[in-house]
């Protein structure tokens, strides 16, 4: 079969043994091969940019992990990506990657097959110290007062994102939205009382099965973290039937364990 054309990715982050330094990952040619131990070390991830010119929703996978199987290793991050879209995402809190980062994109959402996009994707990443900023409707702000519109009700602008939030998640499925949303915004998951790491899996779907059905995103907070990621251009859009979701503590599609303590997801869509 004739290698597919590959997705551009652009991945940015911050060297912690090498102190203030700096790194950018500019990948245009993203076909569903693990790009393994993008940096030698632990990293902070601060953003990311993905183009998806696919006529279908594709996915980008994230580990912390130096060197991932495909179809073995359960992803830390998986983020869906709209077809004909852009997605930006400003890393607010909650980007360290202690192990190494690796990262690939495919066709489907779990983590047994290997399809890769039929169009490359590009991902670019940036860790300026700073955020994206103005990335399409969506204007990224520091990360105190994302934090205050995180806790009202609504978001002012254009954005106009209502806050959904749920208090002690755990492996019992949640509903967040029983129908479709034009777009997640803000995703903060507040996992300050538990010493280990909580997984947040959300669902395209009315009633999955968790552990079972392979979730649409799946977003790591690791043991004492406030992990908040934010999403332009519209935001997550391919959650087109409801948005449910649960926290467990083990990434990729399986697990059933709910995490010790209470995990609070706030979650910012239309």
């Amino acid at each position: 079969m004739a290698n597919p054309l590959a997705i551009p990715v652009s991945i940015g982050r911050a060297f912690f043994d090498e102190g203030a330094g700096l790194g950018m990952v500019y990948d245009d040619s993203q076909n569903g091969v693990i790009v393994s131990d993008l940096d030698n070390g632990p990293t902070d991830l601060r953003g990311l940019i993905v183009f998806n010119t696919n006529a279908a929703t594709e996915y980008l996978h994230l580990w912390d992990d130096r060197g991932p199987t495909l179809g073995t290793t359960p992803q830390d991050f998986t983020l869906p990506m709209a077809s004909s879209k852009h997605l930006y995402v400003a890393v607010v809190k909650g980007g360290r990657f202690r192990n190494g980062l690796s990262y690939a994109c495919t066709s489907d959402t779990g983590t047994i097959a290997n399809t890769p996009p039929a169009i490359a994707m590009r991902v670019t990443t940036t860790t300026t110290g700073g955020l994206l900023r103005a990335v399409g409707d969506l204007e990224i702000k520091p990360a105190e007062a994302l934090v205050t519109q995180l806790q009202v009700t609504t978001l002012p602008g254009t954005l106009g994102g209502a806050k959904r939030r749920q208090i002690g998640i755990g492996s019992t499925l949640v509903t967040f939205k029983s129908s479709a949303t034009t777009g997640i915004h803000a995703i903060r998951i507040n996992n300050k009382a538990n010493s280990v790491p909580s997984y947040l899996k959300l669902w395209n779907a009315a009633a999955p099965t968790v552990g079972t059905t392979v979730p649409n995103l799946v977003m790591r907070a690791l043991g004492g973290e406030d992990l908040i990621w934010t999403f332009g251009d519209g935001g997550l859009t391919s959650f087109t039937t409801a948005v449910t979701g649960a926290c467990v503590t083990t990434g990729g599609t399986g697990g059933t364990v709910s995490p010790t303590n209470a995990v609070t997801v706030d979650i910012v869509m239309n």
